[in-house]
């Protein structure tokens, strides 16, 4: 068996790899003339376990041995701090507390004091508390990428860049379809050749996250991962720089990556006030880069991982959760492609789980 894998971003590395040291003769496709040049590329770089989702949990608890065992460099367990700044945040932040105690997460529940320990330098006064993981980290996301390309490549694999997996398919291919935001597009060309029903395309749509970078800040290096978790605004340090983020407003659904307008009227000005308001050292800073992508949002911002024809598995709408969970996605998904069987941790993640039933909303806030 030969399989394909399109998409050469974090979880198509991962797939790729983990079905290479298998020793599956396995090609990663990248229509790009380069490797990792989607959304991996921009990614912000948190790696956490927390989440509300009882299948992500366990794999992002899965994926932590990875990134733990990653060269000196490459990742950073600085901690990820949520925090509650009104009761409604608090109650939803403790729930979430009680339930990743329960699968396993290392995570703590920190008071107003607790919380200025955890990440010094920021202001408190408006904090009625904060979850904290302190497992959790910072990790270079096209770097890691790359490196699981090399490994890749060390086990046998090999790379087609510049072509569309359509044109390197063959019958009897096995094909995993990991193109983030591009992949109902690639279902439709494979559609278009034959390899499997035109009526598989999965409800996935691309939704523009703005990031930007700031001048240098002194900022204390354990400071960890800040999310302001009512509406999702968060920043971390990067070097001597802070790197933030938060939603477009108006959400800005696009094929794009095109950074949102320049400042006074942008995303810039927003984020750098919030900054600014949080974080007093950066009082003076200013931003010095800005750049967008593309997170592929389903209608419950969970992911697609299916078999959706006889030898063709996707492995997308990951809504910005794909760097972070990918080495444990690929070995799983290596496993299921291999061996035939699917895994119970992807039981959740049907591509026909809406039933045909076109959503009332879309996720925005992630």
């Amino acid at each position: 068996m030969r399989v394909l894998v399109a998409g050469s971003g974090a979880v198509g590395a991962s797939t790729a790899w983990n079905l290479a040291r298998r020793g599956v003769e396995t090609v990663l496709v990248e229509r790009r003339d380069d490797l990792c040049a989607g959304a991996s590329r921009r990614a912000f770089g948190g790696v956490r376990q927390q989440f509300d989702d009882d299948a992500e949990i366990a794999l992002a608890r899965a994926s932590l041995d990875f990134f733990t065992s990653l060269p000196d460099g490459l990742f950073a367990p600085v901690g990820y701090l949520y925090l509650a700044t009104d009761a409604a945040t608090e109650t939803r932040l403790r729930e979430r507390h009680e339930k990743q105690r329960r699968l396993g997460v290392a995570c703590v529940w920190l008071d107003r004091e607790g919380v200025s320990k955890a990440a010094p330098g920021i202001r408190v006064d408006d904090v009625h508390g904060g979850l904290f993981g302190p497992e959790d980290g910072l990790a270079d996301p096209e770097a890691v990428t790359r490196l699981m390309i090399r490994r890749f490549v060390d086990a046998g694999g090999r790379v087609v860049v510049g072509t569309s997996i359509e044109d390197v398919a063959s019958p009897g291919d096995a094909i995993v379809v990991a193109c983030g935001s591009e992949t109902p597009e690639v279902l439709e060309r494979l559609s278009a050749r034959g390899f499997l029903a035109r009526d598989a395309s999965p409800p996935i749509r691309p939704l523009v996250r703005s990031l930007a970078e700031t001048g240098p800040v002194a900022a204390d290096p354990r400071l960890p991962l800040v999310i302001e978790a009512f509406d999702g605004f968060h920043f971390r340090a990067r070097g001597d720089a802070l790197r933030l983020a938060m939603a477009d407003t108006p959400p800005r659904w696009a094929d794009s990556c095109d950074p949102a307008p320049a400042p006074p009227d942008g995303f810039g000005r927003i984020p750098l006030e919030r900054l600014r308001s949080r974080f007093p050292a950066a009082k003076a800073t200013t931003i010095v880069r800005r750049w967008a992508g593309l997170y592929d949002v389903t209608p419950d911002a969970r992911p697609i991982i299916d078999r959706v024809a006889n030898d063709v598995w996707i492995a997308a709408g990951f809504s910005g959760h794909g760097f972070m969970t990918s080495p444990a996605v690929g070995a799983h998904l290596a496993d299921w492609v291999a061996d035939g069987a699917r895994p119970p941790v992807f039981t959740g993640f049907a591509a026909d789980r809406w039933n045909g039933d076109p959503p009332n909303a879309w996720p925005t806030l992630l």
